[in-house]
């Protein structure tokens, strides 16, 4: 195989390995659309535990827990 061909097949797996992470991307937006509507209509639905409703004042919760800090020595 020349250098150029090598260069080719490369170029060839790098664009199916785009095309298969932009579908992977598509799907998990996707999915965690689907889960904060689910988690949104439980919010809202008093008779869910755990589920407690947002007050008016708190901003969306967008992210996971905070992380907690690290001792500090």
């Amino acid at each position: 195989m020349t250098e150029r061909e090598d260069h080719e097949q490369l170029a060839d797996e790098l664009d199916h390995d785009v095309e298969r992470l932009e579908q992977e991307s598509s799907r998990l937006e996707k999915e965690i659309s689907s889960v904060r509507e689910d988690w949104e209509s439980k919010r809202a639905d008093g008779g869910v535990p755990g589920a407690v409703p947002r007050s008016k004042d708190s901003p969306p919760q967008t992210a996971g827990p905070k992380p907690e800090p690290a001792d500090e020595e």
